[in-house]
């Protein structure tokens, strides 16, 4: 389980009222997803997510890189920046920033002029693993001077510091 904030457009205590959302459960993995009130999932600004899965033999760092690797492959090597902002052997926070994705799919939403910048809190309970994570989409940008960026880093800062605030509890071995 997981003790998780709101996303950073959610302003009542209704989340039905902020938000859209898809949820889909396959077997062990499964998958949380919210998009701004009025918003599409195929064209979205801002995306909420928990997803979670269980995979017996799967360590954090392999689900970390696996997170990783769509990024990674749509942004290119000279486009895409990970951060660590918080680590221990349970938990990992990461800001990541894809200026450009040039090589994303563009049937859902990607491709070269559109950038990305992400916070991820991946964690673990038993053969669990978890993320949280929220993703900020649209105009490329330069990943060093925040005013290019599609959103305020006021807004990025204000969910890195909840995504500190993330929990995942649970019984070990579960």
């Amino acid at each position: 389980m997981a003790v998780y904030p709101a996303p950073s457009w959610q302003h009542s205590a209704d989340p039905a009222k902020d938000s859209e959302f898809y949820r889909n459960q396959n077997g062990s993995s499964f998958i949380l997803e919210q998009i701004p009130k009025g918003e599409k999932f195929e064209k979205w600004s801002r995306l909420y997510a928990i997803a979670a899965v269980k995979v017996e033999g799967l360590t954090l760092k392999d689900f970390i890189n696996r997170s990783l690797a769509p990024f990674y492959n749509a942004c290119g090597k000279e486009n895409f920046f990970v951060t660590p902002l918080q680590q221990s052997a349970e938990s990992v926070l990461l800001h990541v920033l894809c200026q450009n994705s040039p090589a994303g799919p563009a049937k859902f939403g990607y491709g070269d002029g559109v950038g990305e910048i992400t916070v991820m809190r991946f964690g673990q309970v038993g053969s669990t693993l978890i993320k949280v994570y929220q993703h900020w989409r649209g105009k490329s940008f330069i990943a060093t001077d925040t005013s290019t960026w599609p959103v305020p880093k006021e807004e990025v800062g204000m969910m890195m510091n909840r995504f500190t605030t993330i929990r995942f509890v649970g019984k070990p071995g579960r």
